[in-house]
């Protein structure tokens, strides 16, 4: 249990509070067999501090603080989705001891409860080295639909009234996720914002501690759902304000808690261990009419922890405070082009959604220089999704596609949801001018603004299959706004993960023609180098059991891992009936999965498997052919003068692979029965997987 004070960073504590349970759930343990404590100061000091100028080309894109105290910031409010746009740019979360939830030089007071806790002076603010640390990388989010299915009516005077309906649906939602090992993030309306404000409950029974909000109020407090009681009576409730059945949600609030020391001591909420002081949980009906924006977070947790090699490709950085959603019948899709810093293995691709059960298709393309919209060039890969609730989503790629430094490519999203409509997203917020628009209609002053940073090439859509920059889709946006509250929007919520790619092989050069080749088919598990080497031996001669080894990892990934270890194959039988093919090879399970798939086979005869020999270019045609081709022809294209040189039985699959762009000729010859190098096998595969195949 955590206390929140001084600042008003209870969004902020619900959606750490989140990402511990649900990265302890993925790890299968506890926190009293490892007490995960991360940092809810990282996660709210960077979503309300821009970046900074020397940040390229997103430079000042961010909130904006008014206040001459910078650590006013602290105390925006807001509620736990803005941690998704935050963790999904690669920022956060850490853990509590490298930025914890104090001012730097320990500054302390006593609050209003009477419990020490850290002071607003001093120095909260935290150095830029901390913002894109992370420990675990979030995965995805889910958007819950809401227990409270508000509306508005309007009285027989024509004012306008809230309404309330309770929606099952979102109860089940939660519920769900719960059981899924996910606590629940959520806004509802509370009597205070703060322990220990003098303030009479109205909605809360403190001998009970079980809260209802009865009429219809905007959240003003995030906390967790942890979990649930069915049978939990709505007599605990206040009397003459009871909801109207039993069942009530429990939940972690940021108050602090009795069996917590400083920072994190208080007294609110129930009594657990009886000792007369509370703990920090409270019961929250079913029926409240209040809950809003229920959300759920996921993350890797395969990686090591601290893990910082990957690759964010992105340009929003804007944290989310409202959405601007377009649906239309009529076809929308969205892009992103990325100029490639380094190079790279692009592996992902995320979006953000807004209904549930939306469908997304997503492409990769590789750009030409001269390209004017984000399909300009060659489409290298794609996949789709559907999602089933809105939030942030990541897809991994088949393959991953390699991009060298400069290369610019583009990743294009369709989406779809399951009434057909087509739907595209844009994230705006309250810019300086509106901030001062609001302090002079009201008097109050924004302790801070927003600035959205687009700049002209990076983010387009398409209406019916016409691309146009982004920028001219925020002129119409703002044309339409009415004054004077103004907003700043982001470029679209589209991501490309990558993995960081370095030439490690003394024998394979930065510009040699097959070095693209041997990343792809490194960087995916595919092929390796020599072991206690740093070559990888790019002339040297495939083997038939090699190959099979090879196409194994590439077109079974999931079932070739089981055999990373090398040991593992050690049990693996020969299920071949083929003589040469020993038990427990290193090769067995690949050729065992080869032969039942009929991709790579013995020899005609039927006896021998061919471990040891040498496999021929026309050879590997076939297998590739077979393997994740179709059609083929009786002539092969081009201008090749070793054209008759291809075995009979070969020529389909050789005419196939050259009209596919997968075998290119060597110095202007196919020369179909020389052995293959481990070159050419690289290369054959990257141009498999650059023509989609």
């Amino acid at each position: 249990m955590k206390r929140q004070n001084p600042w008003s960073t209870c969004w902020g504590f619900a959606a750490i509070s989140a990402a511990e349970t649900s990265i302890l759930s993925e790890m299968g343990t506890t926190y009293e067999e490892f007490p995960l404590d991360l940092s809810e100061r990282q996660l709210a000091w960077f979503a309300r501090t821009p970046l900074p100028e020397d940040a390229g080309s997103q430079a000042g894109e961010g909130v904006h603080a008014t206040n001459d105290d910078p650590n006013q910031r602290l105390n925006v409010g807001g509620f736990p989705f803005v941690a998704t746009s935050v963790f999904s740019s690669g920022v956060g979360p850490i853990s509590e001891e490298q930025a914890p939830y104090r001012n730097n030089e320990g500054l302390t007071v006593t609050g209003h409860d009477g419990y020490t806790e850290y002071s607003t002076g001093g120095d909260w603010s935290l150095d830029e080295s901390l913002r894109f640390a992370q420990s675990y990388r979030l995965e995805s989010s889910n958007i819950l639909p809401s227990p409270l299915d508000s509306g508005i009516e309007f009285d027989e005077n024509g004012i306008a009234q809230g309404t309330y309906k309770y929606n099952e649906q979102g109860t089940i939602a939660i519920k769900s996720e719960l059981l899924e090992g996910r606590a629940v993030q959520i806004g509802f309306f509370a009597d205070v914002s703060r322990p220990g404000q003098d303030t009479e409950p109205l909605f809360i029974n403190t001998d009970t501690w079980a809260h209802y909000t009865y009429g219809s109020q905007y959240a003003n407090h995030a906390v967790t759902i942890v979990g649930w009681d069915d049978d939990y009576s709505r007599e605990n409730f206040l009397a003459g304000h009871q909801p109207p059945y039993d069942g009530a949600w429990i939940v972690k609030n940021s108050w602090g808690a009795g069996s917590q020391e400083f920072p994190n001591a208080g007294d609110w909420g129930i009594d657990e261990d009886g000792d007369g002081v509370g703990d920090g949980y409270f019961y929250l009906s079913y029926y409240d009419q209040s809950l809003m924006k229920p959300e759920t977070l996921d993350f890797d947790v395969s990686g090591d922890e601290g893990r910082s090699s990957y690759i964010v490709n992105a340009y929003d950085y804007m944290p989310s405070q409202e959405l601007n959603m377009v649906s239309s019948a009529d076809p929308l899709q969205m892009a992103n082009v990325f100029t490639a810093e380094c190079d790279q293995l692009v592996t992902t691709v995320t979006t953000e959604t807004s209904t549930p059960y939306t469908s997304v298709y997503y492409e990769v393309y590789m750009l030409d220089d001269n390209a004017t919209n984000p399909t300009d060039g060659t489409l290298v890969a794609s996949t789709s999704d559907t999602y089933q609730y809105g939030g942030f989503h990541q897809t991994d790629l088949q393959h991953g596609v390699v991009v060298r430094e400069g290369q610019k490519f583009s990743v294009v999203v369709t989406q779809r949801t399951v009434t057909g409509q087509y739907q595209m997203q844009a994230e705006c917020a309250i810019d300086k001018e509106g901030a001062e628009a609001i302090k002079e209609m009201s008097g109050t002053n924004m302790p801070t603004y927003t600035t959205g940073v687009v700049n002209e090439s990076e983010s387009y859509f398409s209406e019916n299959g016409v691309w146009r920059d982004w920028l001219e889709g925020i002129a119409e946006l703002e044309s339409q706004a009415e004054p004077p509250i103004t907003y700043d929007f982001d470029n679209f919520a589209i991501k490309a993960y990558a993995d960081p790619l370095s030439l490690e092989f003394a024998d394979v050069a930065d510009d040699a023609w097959y070095a693209d080749a041997v990343d792809y088919v490194t960087s995916n598990g595919i092929m390796f180098g020599y072991a206690n080497s740093s070559t990888f031996g790019p002339n040297d001669t495939m083997m038939r059991q090699d190959v099979a080894v090879m196409l194994f990892r590439w077109l079974a990934p999931e079932e070739a891992a089981k055999y990373n270890d090398p040991d593992a194959a050690d049990a693996v039988n020969n299920e071949t009936g083929l003589a040469d093919v020993a038990d427990g090879a290193y090769y067995t399970p690949a050729v065992n999965w080869c032969y039942r798939n009929g991709i790579l086979n013995g020899y005609s005869e039927g006896t021998n498997f061919g471990v040891g020999d040498p496999i021929t270019r026309e050879m590997v045609a076939t297998v590739l052919h077979r393997s994740i081709g179709q059609g083929g022809g009786d002539a092969i294209s081009g201008d090749f003068p070793d054209k008759a040189d291809v075995s009979s039985w070969a020529t389909s699959s050789m005419a196939w692979a050259v009209d596919t762009g997968i075998v290119h000729g060597s110095d202007g010859l196919l020369e179909p029965q020389r052995a293959i190098t481990r070159a050419e096998m690289a290369t054959m595969l990257l141009n498999a997987h650059n023509a989609g195949l």
